[in-house]
Order: structure tokens, then C-alpha cells, then sequence
């Protein structure tokens, strides 16, 4: 992990705007749709080029591939672990948060908003979105696709002056969220296999010589995504899965380790977020060199 004595080194959270074209060609590649591979590639090696040379320009010091190869933060996990499934159930992940219930016309809003920008992707869409479980054994299958990400990165790193550079990868406990536990008798089975397979990816990204950002924001939401769990039920969980982090980075350089947990964004009314001084203690047992937090929750 680059330190500085001499300036505060500056970085970000991992996820750069993609260029449109990528955009529209990620989506047919997520949602079945036809695309051309080779092309595809060639987009991404060239996205990812423009931008590590654009936060170069800009004189970050800490820099990454933007998750340019990747169609979002989460769900680019399905293309890289067995045993993940689609079945025929509409999406039913999110409940009700805390801030929703105290303001359920705002978050009403909010949603007719989100479908609005998002309608050109839906209308595209031949079949509405599908939940996806585990419904197998969870092993990492992802190695061709990683070693693209590692590959592309480290020749659009040719001629770049960075002090530093990481990689980006899901926690154990962001899987377990959104791919809901079909298949293993506990959580605690879940979490370990999750984290099995993680640790394929977390040690290939600091093998290559990249720093390791886990991104886990469920260690912030989770309080607020569980109205009926108190601060006291939140930290048990949120330990379990501390642990399961500890579990997938056993072997791996603690300097060699970021960690990156959020609040999540939206616009609408934050007053239920849970507070740092809730659980900052148990971030701080991730056996991370560094720790990369949001400074206040997200302005509505």
C-alpha cells in the first residue's frame, strides 16, 4: 500500500463513467442479447486505456481500470462463480429501509425518476428482470475474464507516471445479498464457500502487482436496509462477515489490501444511515492496510 509523509496521496472509490458505446454493449452482453466478443474486448482494452491515462492527466495518484470491463460493481460476479442461477421470479431483493418507510412519497419519487432514465434499457429488454440464487456449489470459474481485467490494466499502464494501482472486487457478503442461499445449509456455509472462491480473485489481483479494493457497502447499509434489527443485531452481523472477508484474504499481505464500505447513493431523504461510531471498530478488524470511507452520508 503506497504511504506519503510529505502530501495526502489522492484516489477515489474505483467506478469511472463508461463511455456510451460500452455502456450499450455490456447491457446486450448482460442481458443475452446478441454482441460480437472480439469487438467487445477491443472496447474495453481501449476504455480502459482512455482512462487510466485520464486520471494520469488529472494527476491521481492512486488509480485503477475504472471497472470499464465490468457492466456493474456487483453483477459482473455472475459470469465468475458456478453454482449462481436465474429463475423465473421477478427481482425481489429490496425492502423497505428505515428512510423508506419514514418517507414513502419521496422514495415513490425517486423510483418513478430512476424508471424514467432508465427506460430506454428497459424497452430493450425482451423479458423482465429475474432474481438470481445460489442454486449449486459456488466455485470461481472467472479466470479468463480476470486475466483480461489484469492484462488490459497492465498495458494501459505502459507510460503512465501512478504512484500506485488497484483493482476493484466484490465482498463475500455483497454476494451472499444479492444472490440470495438456495443450495448450502447456513449462512455461515454460504459465506465460507463465497469466500472460497473470492480468494481465487482477491490473490490473482495482488499477485499481478495491483493493490486490492474490497467493496463492501452492505458493511454501512445493512442497519438501514433491516428496520427491525437493532445496533446491537447489526454488529453481530456485520462480525460474521468481517470474518468471512479475514476467511478470503487468509495468505494475502495486509498492505497489500484496501477496503471500501459506503452508504450507497440515492436522492431522497439519509437521516437513518448507521453512524461510523457503530462499527468502525469491526471495519478495523478487516485485515486491510487501509480503509476507504465516505467523509458524510450522500446529500439528497
Amino acid at each position: 500500500m503506497k504511504t506519503s509523509t510529505d502530501r495526502i496521496l489522492t484516489t477515489h472509490t474505483g467506478s469511472l463513467p463508461r463511455p456510451s458505446d460500452l455502456v450499450e454493449a455490456l447491457n446486450a452482453k448482460e442481458l443475452g442479447r446478441d454482441y460480437n466478443d472480439d469487438a467487445l474486448s477491443r472496447r474495453v482494452k481501449r476504455a480502459v486505456t482512455e482512462i487510466v491515462r485520464r486520471q494520469a492527466d488529472v494527476r491521481l495518484d492512486v488509480i485503477n481500470d475504472g471497472e470499464h470491463s465490468k457492466v456493474s460493481w456487483m453483477a459482473y460476479a455472475r459470469g465468475r462463480l458456478s453454482g449462481l442461477q436465474e429463475i423465473d421470479s421477478p427481482v425481489r431483493f429490496r425492502g423497505g429501509t428505515r428512510d423508506s418507510l419514514a418517507f414513502p412519497a419521496a422514495y415513490e419519487d425517486m423510483k418513478i425518476m430512476l424508471a424514467g432514465r432508465s427506460g430506454a434499457l428497459v424497452a430493450k429488454r425482451t423479458v423482465r428482470p429475474k432474481a438470481w440464487v445460489c442454486s449449486g456449489p459456488i466455485k470461481y470459474v472467472g479466470e479468463a475474464e480476470l486475466n483480461a481485467d489484469l492484462a488490459n490494466l497492465k498495458a494501459a499502464l505502459s507510460g503512465v507516471d501512478a504512484c500506485a494501482v488497484f483493482m476493484t472486487a466484490i465482498s463475500p457478503s455483497n454476494l451472499e445479498l444479492y444472490y440470495e442461499n438456495k443450495y448450502y445449509a447456513s449462512s455461515e456455509e454460504y459465506l465460507a464457500a463465497l469466500s472460497d472462491a473470492m480468494r481465487v480473485e482477491f490473490k490473482a489481483i495482488v499477485d499481478a502487482g495491483f493493490a486490492l479494493q474490497i467493496d463492501d457497502p452492505r458493511m454501512a447499509t445493512h442497519y438501514n436496509r433491516t428496520p427491525g434489527a437493532s445496533v446491537e443485531e447489526c454488529r453481530r452481523f456485520i462480525a460474521l462477515r468481517v470474518d468471512a472477508v479475514n476467511y478470503a484474504l487468509r495468505g494475502i499481505a495486509e498492505d497489500r489490501v484496501r477496503f471500501h464500505t459506503c452508504y450507497s447513493v440515492n436522492i431522497a431523504p439519509r437521516v437513518f444511515d448507521f453512524e461510523l461510531k457503530h462499527f468502525v471498530d469491526l471495519m478495523l478488524r478487516v485485515r486491510a492496510g487501509a480503509y476507504v470511507i465516505e467523509a458524510a452520508n450522500p446529500a439528497p
